[in-house]
């Protein structure tokens, strides 16, 4: 079969976000990083918030405008995220050390699939696609481990691709990540993005004049908005037959 006809056989292409859209894990970094410096310096009364606010700042996707593809490398982007968890703990007590130790902790919880829940309607809704001969990929802000992750949680057999900021070298919204992921097609029509957020999802998605829904989140300045995976894939399927 050619490749033009192939691409006509194929109802379209669905990129999803992961974090909040595929599966659940709340203040994970801080969650982490709480449960690491327990684990390994339970002398040090860390304060709560003072670290919340310590990790809201000085990480790769807190500056989406800012390209990172010299930390493309993934030892190098966890030594640079790792560094700030560190510089975080010494800021609020902890020792050198101790503060090393545990962002080295930090690292081992945030790849460990075990600390991650799929929503349970995920995997229908992936498997409904992949019957209907739909071509699947994650596009998400995460770790350079993700491919891993995907594939610990069941996940990666759906999806042809996995577009991670950190080896993308770009964060959403930057325009960049999804002009990459575009151009690294072909991508059968239509286009949809599936997430949680305005910014980092359905904007993006319209000025690259693809479709998108945003999913598990309710926001006046977007429409679609679906309560759930099962909800977003009946859109999907009524709008490539609307082509």
């Amino acid at each position: 079969m050619r490749t033009a006809d192939l691409a006509l056989s194929i109802p379209g292409t669905a990129l999803w976000d992961f974090d909040g859209t595929l599966v659940s894990r709340p203040s994970m970094w801080l969650q982490s990083t709480l449960c690491a410096a327990t684990e390994i310096a339970p002398h040090r009364a860390i304060p709560v918030d003072d670290l919340a606010s310590a990790l809201e700042s000085g990480f790769p996707w807190h500056r989406p405008d800012l390209p990172h593809p010299d930390l493309c490398n993934p030892e190098v982007w966890w030594a640079r995220v790792m560094g700030r968890i560190a510089g975080a703990l010494h800021a609020l007590g902890c020792t050198p050390e101790e503060a090393q130790s545990i962002s080295q902790s930090v690292r081992g919880r945030i790849v460990d699939a075990s600390q991650y829940q799929v929503f349970s309607d995920v995997e229908p809704a992936l498997q409904r696609l992949a019957d209907a001969g739909w071509i699947q990929a994650v596009v998400t802000n995460h770790i350079p481990e993700l491919a891993n992750l995907l594939v610990d949680l069941g996940l990666a057999r759906y999806f042809v691709r996995i577009y991670t900021s950190a080896i993308v070298g770009y964060e959403k919204p930057h325009a960049e990540f999804l002009g990459r992921v575009l151009a690294d097609g072909p991508w059968p029509g239509p286009i949809w993005i599936v997430g949680d957020s305005v910014e980092a999802d359905c904007l993006p998605a319209a000025a690259h004049g693809c479709r998108a829904i945003l999913v598990r989140s309710l926001d006046a300045r977007y429409t679609p908005h679906v309560a759930d995976m099962g909800q977003a894939v009946d859109l999907l399927m009524a709008g490539s037959t609307a082509r």
